[in-house]
């Protein structure tokens, strides 16, 4: 009798488990904004080093605060 009672409790608890929609959210298809790569070399104490992304220093550029806005609303879409 007390399997019986283990074994309905059980079948129960899996059958309403199984029974339950569960709704996937569809990816969403935003792509990440995507910097210009400007190439600028950068020498300190003889050694030369490139930077592509030295633009984005700028921060009165209206290009540079532009980027950075579709970067923060992409941000906060995926979050």
């Amino acid at each position: 009798m007390k399997n019986l009672v283990i074994i309905s409790c059980a079948s129960l608890i899996f059958a309403t488990a199984c029974n339950q929609n569960t709704t996937e959210k569809e990816p969403m298809k935003i792509t990440p904004p995507k910097a210009d790569r400007i190439a600028k070399n950068l020498e300190i104490h003889g050694d030369v080093r490139s930077d592509d992304y030295y633009w984005l220093n700028d921060r009165e550029n209206e290009e540079v605060i532009d980027y950075l806005e579709r970067e923060n609303d992409y941000y906060d879409k995926m979050t």
